[in-house]
Order: C-alpha cells, then structure tokens, then sequence
C-alpha cells in the first residue's frame, strides 16, 4: 500500500470519509477545515495558503459514498474555466480515472462516478444561483472566492442543501428495500457549506458579518511577525486564517516578493496579511466617514472622529430631503423573486434606494435614513409615504430618466413633494461632489447602534 493510500485510510477513520483521488496529504491547517464538524464554515485570508485546493479535498472526500453529491461555484464561466483554477485542478487529480472509474460531463462541468456520486463545478453569471440549481440536491456546496458572490445566492443556495431518499420509504427506511438500502450510506453523509476566499471584493462586508471576523491581538500574524490574526466571533460559524507560509507546496520567498509589488497598500494587507479592516480603494474610502450625529431630545449632536459631542442643532434648524433611485422590475418564477430582463438574459432586480438627508445651518450632510429593497413600483409609493410621514422632507427628489417619470407623476397626485431630476452623466461622474465633501469630512453618519443599516451602508459605497 502506497503512503497515499494508507495516509487515507487514516484520514478515512480520523474524519468519517476521505478520498483516494487526491494526490497528496492535506496540510495541517487543510485537514483541520476538513475535520469542522459545523454545517457552515469559511477558510482563507491571505492568499496562497492552499484554500481553494482544500475546497475541492473536501467536496471529494465523500465520493466513495453512492449518490454522494457536491458542487463547487466561481463567480463566471472564465474563473471557472481559468488556467490553474479548481476545475484546471480536478481534471488533473480525476483524470487518470475518467473511463474506469468516473464519467466527465463536459457540457455541465460534472464529474460523475459509476456508483452514482458527483461532483459539479457551477458557475453563477449573469443568473443567479437560485435559477441555475433550482433542482439541484446537494450534501456539499462549496463556494470558491466568497467575496465575489452575493448573499443572496449564498443564502439561497441552503435550500439545496439536503439528501435524497427512497421516495417510498423516507419516513422508516425498510431493510428489505434496494432503494432504501442504496441510500442508507448516504444518510450518514454530514451536510456542508464551505466557503474559501481573501478579504476584499463586492462581497467583503456581508461576508465580515455573517462570519463575524475580528482581529484578536493574541496570535502573532506568521507574515508581519506582529500580533494581529483574524478569527470568527460566531462559534456555528468558523473561520480558519490562512497565510501562504502554511502553504508547503509554494516558494514562499518569491510569493512574498510578488506580493510586495502590489500597490495599493490596501490590496497589499489584504492578501498578505488577511487583513479584513482594510478596504481596497474605491471612489468612497472609509477614513472619510469618522464623523458620527447623535438624536439627543429634540437635538443633532455632532461627533467628532473621537465620539465627542463639538456642537448640536435643533430639529428645527435642520432641513430634510429624500432622494429616490428607482429600479422597476416585473416578478416572475416561483416564491415571487424579482428579475429583470437585460440582452436576452434574465438578471436579478435592481434595488430602489430611497435617502433621506438633512443640512445644517453648517452646510453639514447629515445621512438620516436609507431604505432599499427590490420591490415593484406599488411597493415604492408605500415606502414613499412611510417616509414623508416619519421625516416630513421638504422635497423628494427623483430622478426621471427612464422608469422614473411614470412614479414621480404618482407620487405628485398622491400629495407627495416630487422635485423631478433629470441627469446626463454618468453616476460615478455625478457623485464628484459627494467625493468632495465626503473627503473633507462634510459629511455625518448615525452613530453606531442608532440604524441597521449603516454597515451595509459603508461596505457597499467604500467597495463602489
């Protein structure tokens, strides 16, 4: 027996199920995210530490169990296809058996075995993860860069999570049933959720907080040599760090040097040091909202950066207007989930945003509320009066381009204050006078703890 090969054995009996197509032993941190007992965990961090690779051990560990199923997801069709990317590497490790052991489906990226296991490679593109694998039924999804993908999909896709059984028997499994017995090893098979990714990316806040990832200064970070290494806060929800000095099987002093030629010190941080405070810079950077506002009885009181109350405005002093971008969409498909056609696909709604603000007598910016949600128009004049009611604005603008125009002639006969907005440029070009202020501290948050949707609030726009 080859080292391999009893090297699995081990691992078979260590973790309840290993595989014998992977070519080589799992690295300590890999076989510690390979034996988490939770439904859900997440591993990564810093790059080149080998998280990818242990996505596709994992998945692969079960596929000696018949009917086993697993799927791994990319974001697109090219990172699925990438040169050295996870499907580049299951070919490598699975080749040597396709035709005696394992059937490849090229057309839907499956690898299926003769006793009826597979493992799929998906991918999400300009669909979402609920309309590509609505049928799907899986006992392990694997997402791959988890950053790039959305919460929506990810939650979604927990609804897929589950095992087939004998359709006749699923209540009390009978002995003396073939069906019930091809199963009966499935049944013991643990259901999994794994995610892999760096920090960074369209997804990074919602992944930070779902994670609840926060620096513990207990740990020496094995790259900077200093305290500082990232662990999650919710004990159903793991997270393994890992850095490429865990990776055994890279040139860690030439990858430390690639690295080092990143410039953007953000970036930098993230990839080196898996650092989940630091956001690669966007149009919006997140040093510029230190500056927080507190409702105190009637009053604004203005923070500082420190917390500390500089001055106070009454609610009298304060002038209040809502902005509206609106985003339309026709429901289609079962549970009423939103879409929208665009070049021949079907892509998820848009959200309507509705902000409502108010300016000091400083010409201070006072962010007071945001909602957003991805509703029909009918829902949009709801929250509209919701608004007015609660703020009282002095106007809402909406911008009329497009949907916009059928909703503000509504609004308008509904008593609602419309100002019509008509813009011709683009929106990163169109928010260079927030950039200003923004930049030079002109602009205040609620304070921590008054909204639910400040953190979302910061992740998207320092991301944008």
């Amino acid at each position: 027996m080859s080292t391999i090969e009893s090297n699995a054995e081990i691992m078979r009996a260590l973790l309840g199920g290993w595989s014998k197509y992977i070519p080589y032993d799992p690295s300590p941190k890999q076989l510690a995210f390979c034996a988490l007992p939770h439904q859900e965990a997440l591993g990564g961090g810093a790059a080149g530490g080998g998280k990818s690779a242990v996505l596709l051990m994992d998945a692969l560990r079960f596929t000696h169990v018949p009917n086993y199923a697993g799927i791994i997801f990319r974001r697109s069709l090219t990172d699925l296809k990438r040169s050295g990317g996870l499907l580049d590497m299951a070919m490598q490790w699975l080749g040597p058996w396709i035709g005696s052991e394992i059937t490849y489906i090229p057309s839907i990226h499956m690898f299926r075995w003769y006793n009826g296991a597979s493992l799929t490679f998906g991918y999400v593109g300009s669909y979402t993860a609920w309309e590509h694998y609505q049928g799907g039924s899986y006992q392990f999804i694997g997402w791959d860069e988890l950053t790039q993908h959305s919460e929506e999909d990810y939650g979604e896709m927990f609804s897929r999570l589950r095992r087939n059984s004998c359709s006749i028997h699923s209540a009390n499994p009978s002995p003396n049933c073939n069906i019930c017995l091809s199963y009966s090893e499935l049944s013991r098979v643990p259901l999994r959720v794994r995610g892999a990714t760096n920090p960074g990316g369209r997804g990074h806040f919602w992944v930070k907080k779902r994670f609840a990832l926060k620096k513990i200064d207990n740990i020496i970070n094995p790259v900077t040599q200093k305290p500082g290494v990232w662990v999650s806060g919710n004990p159903d929800r793991p997270f393994i760090p890992w850095f490429f000095t865990d990776n055994p099987g890279l040139d860690q002093k030439q990858y430390a040097q690639t690295l080092q030629q990143i410039a953007d010190d953000q970036r930098r941080a993230q990839l080196m040091e898996g650092d989940w405070d630091r956001i690669a810079n966007g149009i919006f950077r997140r040093e510029w909202f230190t500056k927080r506002w507190e409702w105190r009885s009637g009053y604004y009181a203005m923070l500082d950066p420190t917390g500390k109350p500089d001055h106070s405005w009454h609610e009298g002093q304060v002038r209040v207007f809502t902005v509206v971008d609106v985003a339309c969409s026709v429901r289609t498909g079962v549970g009423e989930r939103s879409f929208r056609q665009a070049q021949g696909s079907i892509l998820p709604a848009s959200w309507t945003a509705i902000g409502t603000w108010g300016i000091t007598p400083k010409n201070e910016l006072l962010l007071l509320d945001i909602k957003r949600f991805r509703e029909e128009s009918p829902f949009i004049f709801d929250a509209l009066k919701s608004t007015c009611t609660q703020w009282k604005p002095m106007y809402v603008a909406l911008e009329v381009n497009g949907p916009g125009k059928p909703i503000a002639q509504l609004a308008f006969q509904m008593g609602i204050p419309i100002r019509e907005v008509i813009t011709y440029v683009d929106k990163p070009s169109n928010s260079a006078e927030a950039q200003t202020r923004a930049r030079g501290g002109g602009i205040y948050l609620p304070k921590d703890g008054q909204s639910t949707w400040l953190d979302d609030f910061l992740g998207e726009i320092t991301v944008w």
